[in-house]
């Protein structure tokens, strides 16, 4: 088996199947197979499917909606499984992944975006790194080269759900259909201008008070990837 912290939640719940058969599997947890085979397809479940697995298969919750730490580490084995749940379950935060690649280049046109998987946190980390609500917060993928080398293909950032330019920052924001990601600067007398770290890449302005235009904060850039804090 391959190291666990590098494994997709796909590959963890292929890992757990083994040679038992889908159906089988899925009777053990009380989830259609049909679900399973989308879990299994790159999907992602939520925390009560999650739980489902975990009672059937007894591995480390931890491990299996986050994907750290060991599948079957021999403490947990000792450990009653109902009692450790409220624990470790206490212990996750789930922030939601959208499928929308914000643009940061030209833009992608995206215009019902969805949440398509979630990303696990250990609360610990969450409330000394972020210490914002995780129900206002979400992720997702970066498109294009001119916000590097702040932001890349390779982060998968964490955004502060916000509606309103309040600081010059990073955000993530939605004109004419298209979603970007940009520097944000605010201009008295001209109200904000987009601009992104790659100088040849231009810049351009906004008046978010313009009733004839698409425009729309959707977040501020809080975190970028582990140990890059905004």
């Amino acid at each position: 088996m391959s190291n666990p912290d590098d494994m997709l939640f796909s590959e963890r719940l292929s890992a757990l199947i083994g040679n038992e058969s889908v159906a089988s599997f899925a009777r053990k947890c009380g989830i259609g197979d049909s679900l399973v085979r989308k879990y299994l397809e790159g999907a992602e479940p939520g925390l009560e499917k999650v739980h489902r697995i975990w009672m059937a298969t007894k591995c480390s919750l931890v491990w299996l909606a986050a994907g750290e730490g060991d599948p079957y580490p021999s403490a947990h084995l000792a450990r009653d499984q109902r009692a450790t749940y409220s624990v470790e379950v206490e212990d996750i935060v789930r922030i939601r992944f959208f499928d929308a690649r914000a643009s940061a280049g030209l833009g992608i046109e995206n215009t019902d975006a969805t949440v398509s998987r979630f990303n696990y946190f250990r609360r610990e980390w969450w409330q000394r790194e972020i210490g914002l609500p995780a129900e206002e917060c979400f992720s997702l993928e970066i498109s294009g080269t001119s916000m590097l080398p702040v932001l890349s293909e390779n982060h998968v950032p964490i955004f502060h759900q916000e509606d309103e330019a309040i600081i010059d920052s990073i955000y993530v924001f939605r004109q004419d259909g298209e979603v970007f990601v940009k520097n944000i600067d605010r201009v008295p007398g001209r109200g904000l201008i987009a601009r992104s770290e790659d100088a040849s890449a231009g810049t351009w302005q906004i008046n978010p008070k313009d009733s004839q235009q698409d425009f729309k904060i959707i977040g501020r850039l809080v975190f970028k990837q582990l140990g890059e804090r905004i």
